[in-house]
């Protein structure tokens, strides 16, 4: 009887232990990082402080930065391209870039929770060009900005959103 008690109080104690040892599965992992992400990414993109990257390019053994970069309602934008002229000394006149540096206007977060995405835009006014910069984010940081003008044809950028150090 004893052996008995003893064998059973063995075998509970082993399979108490087993059960947690249970290893998330691959998918739990992946959805506890995505849920990580997403809430660094939203406290990120609510304190409006963060750096997109565009691209980086070499030219003359020197790394370029282009992008934008946000603090609070201040922007400095670097971007390389901005589509062609549509005013100015005739249609496609010249293709140049935008380097801007100020005040945003029209700041807008939508956070989408179910699919951790984040949609954000804002306004700037550039001698006396009106650019719309529209944001689609996913939980992890990386984003597709459109950037349109009321002068200019629309250009598309992809890349990483980080917080400002």
């Amino acid at each position: 009887m004893k052996r008995g008690i003893v064998l059973v109080m063995a075998l509970l104690t082993i399979s108490a232990g087993l059960a947690q040892e249970e290893k998330p599965t691959k998918r739990e992992l992946k959805d506890s990082l995505k849920d990580k992400c997403f809430d660094i990414s939203r406290s990120m993109l609510l304190s409006k402080r963060f750096k997109f990257t565009a691209s980086l390019m070499n030219t003359d053994n020197n790394v370029v930065w282009h992008g934008i970069l946000l603090n609070g309602d201040y922007a400095e934008i670097d971007l390389p391209f901005m589509g062609q002229e549509f005013t100015g000394s005739g249609y496609g006149a010249r293709n140049t870039s935008i380097s801007f540096k100020g005040e945003i206007s029209n700041y807008k977060l939508k956070i989408n929770q179910k699919k951790k995405k984040f949609q954000l835009g804002f306004t700037t006014k550039l001698d006396g060009e009106r650019i719309k910069y529209s944001f689609d984010v996913d939980a992890c940081g990386f984003a597709y900005v459109n950037v349109q003008s009321d002068k200019r044809s629309y250009v598309i950028f992809d890349g990483p959103i980080r917080p400002l150090q």
